[in-house]
């Protein structure tokens, strides 16, 4: 959350004004909704990441501590959400969320 600040100082020798942006942020907590589930081979998998904190600037998942391709026809990513379409034996394993603030800091679920 940017907003900008205006600070004016108003004195006998006049009036000064000074405006620069401040920047909120707010601790990252991060939660992995639908933690534990048994699906079936050829079900849908939905996971969602919750995040509340500010500011985030991008969001990924990982299974097995290695980044998804979420970009193929059966796996997909949007919004938070992570779809696997037509689960297969091999989509067991760990999944987790990663909300990036900056380069510097990172929250995880799993």
């Amino acid at each position: 959350m940017c907003r900008e600040l205006i600070l004016e100082n108003i004195n006998t020798e006049g009036e000064q004004r000074t405006t620069f942006d401040l920047t909120v942020k707010q601790s990252l907590d991060v939660t992995l909704e639908s933690t534990s589930q048994r699906i079936e081979v050829g079900e849908e998998l939905q996971l969602t990441c919750v995040i509340r904190g500010f500011p985030v600037n991008s969001l990924y998942f990982t299974k097995d501590l290695k980044p998804i391709n979420a970009f193929g026809h059966r796996v997909k990513q949007r919004a938070g959400k992570l779809f696997i379409f037509k689960v297969e034996r091999d989509d067991q394993g760990c999944y987790q969320c990663f909300a990036v603030v900056d380069k510097d800091e990172t929250s995880q679920a799993n």
